[in-house]
């Protein structure tokens, strides 16, 4: 009979999300959450120059998401022509909604941080 395992002793083999959503975002071509921490927290960047940052994030972010939508229809204008089979398509399909949902939790998680950001107005 194999051994009796605790709960505490199985190693957790799981990504963390954060890393997940890193790799996600690599992928896409969308600087990942530690990246931009890293820039954000460097001594040199006022707050004008955070502001300027986050837009610019923010700006290919919500360009990115754009051309997911391009992607979709692509991915279903090949299953449509018999290029690609089903199962192709709904694994295609699932790796787009998945960036959609990671480029979503991005953009609001950078637009909110720069709503909070010092010296943003009166």
């Amino acid at each position: 009979m194999p051994p009796e395992y605790d709960d505490d002793e199985v190693p957790d083999y799981e990504i963390a999300d954060e890393d997940m959503a890193n790799k996600m975002l690599d992928g896409i071509g969308v600087t990942n959450y530690d990246d931009v921490e890293m820039r954000l927290n460097q001594p040199d960047m006022t707050p004008s120059k955070t502001r300027s940052y986050l837009n610019k994030i923010l700006k290919n972010a919500k360009f990115k998401k754009n051309q997911l939508k391009g992607y979709q229809a692509a991915v279903t204008k090949q299953f449509k022509s018999g290029a690609i089979s089903e199962a192709e398509r709904q694994e295609n399909k699932k790796r787009i909604q998945n960036a959609n949902t990671t480029l979503t939790q991005y953009i609001k998680y950078y637009d909110n941080r720069l709503k909070t950001t010092k010296g943003s107005g009166i």
